[in-house]
């Protein structure tokens, strides 16, 4: 094996990215006080057991290879903040993962992997978890124990059906990402996530919200684009904070009162679905800059409406309204 020269055996940080390297250099196991490597966009098959070489590694970049194996040495780098493997190809984590208690942030979006390990409730110091685009099915209820930080987590497109049922253990979280799953219902859990902001389930099979979520004082973007609401669940009505509504591409037919939402609400779609008149009390949501309500069935809208001054955007388009003011834009 080639000597790396002694000038830079004391590297502690080595890019090695977008080239066409096919697996780690052997040579980088001289580097014994090795903090950060990236090693991502090449055409890396796995992650080899001499990783364990590495004890003083604190971010390991790897994404966008054919990584299809982890070494379980990988639990012995204990001073480990960051691991990013997105866009490769592992079907599995192994366990001793979790001993890397120090992990802040953990991508693994874009694999094909199916299950959680249950040890990853020993991540304590997890902060951002990322594993979107992959096969899950469930999550194990103990995952939930990474309760600790846990402030960003994305399961978006996955094969979910449900939450676990100790969802609200996760107090910390400000975003959940579950957007395109097999959600039929969002649990009463949801509503103890007192530092929630932002909650994305668009693309489910949802068709109410449970009023638990009244308690989610801090909500600002609430996004069920592409569901089975045939109503807006009278909660949202209750979410002061909320800036942004997302309730496009489902079978709502009325609007509940808004007004306890006037404050601060910016962002409303209401495109693509059935409503056939809107309320009157719309015109107090002062705040509101894009209002999206093509493709419903509306014969009419309140002139009140054209009383919102930042009203930057209104689509009204393919209804069937028969009166509408000259200063209206619409969009086609």
């Amino acid at each position: 094996m080639p000597q790396i020269p002694p000038e830079y055996k004391n590297a502690q940080n080595v890019l090695l990215n977008d080239n066409k390297l096919t697996a780690f250099p052997q040579e980088l196991n001289q580097l014994g006080i090795l903090q950060s490597l990236r090693i991502d966009s090449n055409s890396i098959t796995n992650v080899p057991s001499y990783v364990a070489h590495f004890p003083m590694l604190k971010h390991l970049r790897a994404h966008d290879n054919t990584i299809s194996s982890l070494s379980s040495n990988i639990g012995q780098c204990k001073h480990l903040l960051s691991l990013d493997l997105q866009r490769n190809q592992l079907s599995s984590i192994p366990l001793s993962l979790a001993a890397c208690t120090g992990l802040t942030k953990l991508w693994l979006s874009e694999n094909r992997i199916e299950q959680i390990p249950y040890t990853f409730s020993h991540l304590q110091n997890l902060k951002s978890f990322r594993i979107d685009k992959n096969r899950l099915k469930e999550i194990e209820p103990g995952i939930t124990k990474m309760k600790a930080l846990v402030q960003y987590m994305v399961l978006a497109e996955n094969r979910l059906q449900s939450f676990p049922m100790e969802l609200g253990l996760m107090t910390n979280l400000t975003i959940l990402d579950v957007r395109q799953n097999r959600i039929s219902a969002v649990p009463p859990a949801v509503g103890s996530l007192r530092n929630l902001q932002i909650f994305d389930a668009s693309q489910n099979f949802i068709q109410t919200l449970p009023t638990q979520m009244k308690q989610n004082v801090v909500l600002q973007e609430l996004l069920l684009e592409s569901n089975r609401l045939s109503v807006v669940p009278d909660v949202v009505a209750e979410l002061q904070h909320l800036k942004e509504l997302r309730l496009s591409n489902n079978q709502i037919l009325t609007l509940p009162d808004l007004s306890n939402s006037a404050g601060k609400l910016e962002i409303l779609f209401l495109d693509h679905n059935n409503l056939r008149s809107l309320a009157h009390d719309l015109f107090v949501l002062t705040r509101l800059k894009i209002l999206k309500l093509n493709n419903n069935s509306l014969l009419e809208i309140p002139s009140d409406l054209f009383k919102i001054r930042g009203l930057g955007l209104s689509i009204f388009c393919i209804n069937h309204c028969r009166t509408m003011k000259s200063y209206l834009q619409i969009i086609l």
